[in-house]
Order: C-alpha cells, then sequence, then structure tokens
C-alpha cells in the first residue's frame, strides 16, 4: 500500500506536474515507512525484549541489495550502449559509486546539484537518492534508539536498586 500511494504520486508528478515538485509522494512515502518500521521494531523488540540492529539491517539487505545490485548492472550495461562517454555516462559511472554505498542523495548532489534541472534520461540514477536517504535514516534512527533505550533502560535499573520497594 505503501509503495502504491509513492508510485501514484510519482506517477502524477511526471503526468504533467498535478502534484507539485514530485515531493509529496516521497515525503508521505518516509512518513509512512517510518511508522511502519518504527512499529515492527518496537514488536519486535516486546518480542525478544531487545531492539536489534543487526536483525533489522540484515532483513533489509535480503530486501533491497538484490534489487538495488540489479538496477545498478542494469543502469551500467545501459549507460555503456546509450549514453555519451564524454558527460552523461561519466556522471552515471559516478553516481553509480555513490549508489553503490547507499549515499546516493550525496552523489547526486554532487553530480547534479538542480535535482528538477537534470532530466532523468541524462543521470539515470538520480532517483536514487530517496533510498539513500531513507538507509541514512534507519542508521541514525537505531542509534538513537541505541542511546535513548539503553540509558532508560540503565537509568530504571540504577533506581530500583536504589529503592528497596522499586518505586
Amino acid at each position: 500500500m505503501i509503495d502504491l500511494a509513492r508510485i501514484l504520486a510519482v506517477v502524477l508528478y511526471h503526468a504533467g506536474g498535478v502534484l507539485p515538485r514530485g515531493y509529496a509522494g516521497v515525503d508521505t512515502f518516509f512518513v509512512l515507512s517510518g511508522f511502519v518500521i518504527t512499529r515492527m521494531v518496537w514488536q519486535r523488540r516486546e518480542l525478544t525484549g531487545r531492539v536489534s540492529a543487526s536483525w533489522f539491517f540484515a532483513r533489509r539487505i535480503r530486501r533491497l541489495l538484490p534489487a538495488a545490485t540489479v538496477a545498478l548492472l542494469v543502469t551500467a550495461a545501459a549507460s555503456a550502449l546509450v549514453l555519451s562517454p564524454f558527460g552523461t555516462m561519466q556522471l552515471t559511472a559516478q553516481l553509480g559509486r555513490w549508489t553503490s554505498v547507499f549515499l546516493a542523495n550525496h552523489g547526486a548532489y554532487a553530480v547534479a546539484p538542480d535535482y528538477f534541472g537534470t532530466r532523468a534520461d541524462e543521470v539515470p540514477l538520480v532517483h536514487m537518492w530517496s533510498l539513500a536517504v531513507e538507509e541514512q535514516f534507519y542508521i541514525g534512527f537505531f542509534v538513537v534508539l541505541a542511546f535513548g533505550v539503553g540509558r532508560r533502560r540503565g537509568r530504571a535499573a540504577r533506581l530500583g536498586q536504589r529503592s528497596p520497594g522499586g518505586c
């Protein structure tokens, strides 16, 4: 359902500017995805008693890496056949390197600082920035959880030790 909303928003943007600037689809996806994944992580915590970044990222890797790898390889092959070796193919290769380590948002800015000024057929991987932002968010998400949850659990344990009644 989430992917359908995102796809529909992007299609409506490219179909003649029905949605302004195309950010509405990406923003909607980020909010819904964040909610769903946070809920999934907390449900897993209730089941196992802990928040597991390794479980989460292993699951993400199994789900995303095969498709991202195919997208990169097909784009590289098509770029070699279709794009000019004197510009757009080089930009695509540069962005492909950034994309392969989930930093396409940084690479897209380096290659094409004006996202809406660059046509997708000039730099095909420019749209991978949203996946990079999502993965970077989840790294930060788990850092916050690790410090926040760990501190609260440690503080609660210390408070419980000081007070015989646990109150």
